[in-house]
């Protein structure tokens, strides 16, 4: 349930592999956000910005908007940050992420813990019955 398929994309120049998650995965992920997503919600706090809007990231980006809109004439000084995360997923702890789930979201600590306790298998097909197996794993 947890492998994935790459499929390569053409970025001119170079190659972005882009993964299609499993059906199933994102279904029962879906209902685990439906039952516990408030929690979620409450866990994350402002550490991830679409994990309490509604829009998701589209949310975040219009908000930041209206801010700016609302300030842009201000005498105060006043600023945002932008970040852009090289790949924040896998630059991440696993361990360290259960670990601080199982204190702060316990009613889906032991989804997560099932899903990221082993690394996931990125599966790229060739043209003629030829695959790679690539294995999403954190930096050490």
């Amino acid at each position: 349930m947890t492998s994935c398929r790459l499929v390569a994309l053409d970025k001119c120049p170079g190659v972005r592999p882009i993964g299609i998650g499993d059906i199933t995965r994102r279904l029962v992920c879906k209902i685990l956000l439906i039952v516990t997503g408030k929690e979620a919600t409450r866990a994350c706090g402002t550490d991830q910005l679409y994990s309490g809007l509604e829009a998701r990231i589209e949310g975040g980006i219009h908000h930041a908007r209206s801010m700016w809109d609302a300030h842009v004439d201000d005498d105060q000084p006043w600023g945002i940050l932008m970040i852009d995360a090289r790949n924040a997923f896998n630059e991440g702890n696993r361990k360290i992420i259960v670990w601080v789930a199982r204190h702060l979201w316990q009613s889906g600590v032991r989804f997560l813990f099932n899903m990221y306790k082993h690394h996931t298998v990125l599966i790229l097909r060739g043209k003629i019955k030829k695959s790679w197996f690539l294995f999403s794993v954190e930096k050490e």
